[in-house]
């Protein structure tokens, strides 16, 4: 439905004259498209070149143009990064888009998803650019800016990121999206890892796999993280993870499990997440589990009646905020409902 179908279905009252006139300028298709970045790129598209050379100098210029007037926005800039290098910006122009991009400031007023800066840094892997290392940089610093504030992690606290890689977990967050399930789980694992020195990683599926990667590259750990789903198996292991602190008597702050919750024993024996974290409070005590169940299928793994287990489902920029709340001992509804009234 367009805006003219709306204004045909509800007759709204204008209120005023100049109101009127777009009313029926929107009713008579004389309302003029506003002049944007999108709509100079459109026209330039139109536009017929005598060779592909003529057409791409002349894109590189209007993205230049762009870059230097300040009129894209952050958001626009982070997925154009692409069709910018492609078209050979001049190093200049590449410096101003890095330095935008990496900026802490500017990085908090974009309130971009983190996900995007994973999308983005792929885009890049793709790009024959002596620009691509510096930008992609860039990237690695805005995430870092991103997660500058999680609070109840800091050098002091000790935790376990566990990623599920099962079968399940390879799709997609959405029809036309890069970004896997499993990726999910993988970025955010790494966002924390910045977070806190003594730090165990690892993937499971049949079985548990602890990765040591370093902490400084959120985007690259990501990639590197990935090379080793394979090894692991496509089932959901789960309790193995806590299996293994036991094994090795290993005491920690936080177990962080990032899944889509169907976790069970493939092996038949009836082993379970909640029989491992039951036996594990006994070695830690003060130790809190969360469960990020990241495809929301309303499965549980577990009891999460105890004041110790945190199951908390979906995932978006606002999950840094719920686990503040709980953190602090503060209400998570409460913190919920903030974004609502």
């Amino acid at each position: 439905m367009k805006l003219r179908d709306a204004l045909f279905l509800v007759h709204p009252k204008a209120k005023d004259e100049a109101q009127q006139l777009i009313f029926n300028n929107i009713t008579d298709r004389k309302l003029e498209t506003p002049y944007t970045w999108e709509t100079e790129l459109s026209a330039l598209g139109q536009q017929k070149f005598e060779s592909d050379e003529q057409k791409s100098a002349a894109f590189r210029q209007k993205w230049e143009e762009l870059v230097h007037s300040g009129r894209l926005g952050y958001m626009a800039m982070l997925r154009n990064l692409r069709n910018m290098l492609a078209s050979k910006i001049s190093a200049e122009s590449v410096n101003i888009v890095a330095s935008i991009l990496s900026n802490e400031d500017q990085v908090a007023k974009s309130r971009q998803l983190p996900f995007r800066f994973l999308s983005a840094y792929r885009e890049l892997k793709a790009i024959d650019s002596p620009d691509t290392p510096f930008v992609m940089s860039a990237l690695e610093l805005a995430v870092k800016h991103s997660a500058a504030n999680i609070e109840g992690f800091d050098q002091n606290t000790s935790v376990l990121l566990a990623c599920d890689v099962s079968g399940s977990m390879h799709q997609p967050v959405s029809p036309k999206s890069t970004v896997y399930c499993y990726d999910i789980g993988l970025f955010l694992a790494m966002i924390f890892k910045t977070r806190c020195r003594r730090v165990v990683s690892g993937i499971f599926g049949d079985n548990w796999q602890p990765v040591n990667v370093p902490s400084d590259n959120i985007l690259m750990s990501v990639g590197e993280m990935q090379k080793f789903h394979n090894r692991v198996g496509y089932s959901t292991n789960g309790y193995k993870v806590i299996d293994y602190l036991i094994e090795n008597n290993i005491v920690l702050d936080k177990v962080m499990f990032f899944t889509d919750c169907q976790m069970y024993d493939s092996t038949g024996r009836s082993n379970s997440l909640e029989k491992s974290w039951n036996r594990y409070r006994q070695l830690a005590p003060a130790a809190k589990l969360y469960i990020f169940d990241l495809a929301g299928y309303g499965q549980s793994p577990l009891r999460i009646l105890n004041s110790d287990v945190y199951l908390i489902a979906g995932w978006s920029d606002k999950v840094f905020d719920v686990l503040a709340a709980v953190n602090r001992g503060t209400s998570v509804v409460e913190t919920l409902n903030s974004y609502f009234l």
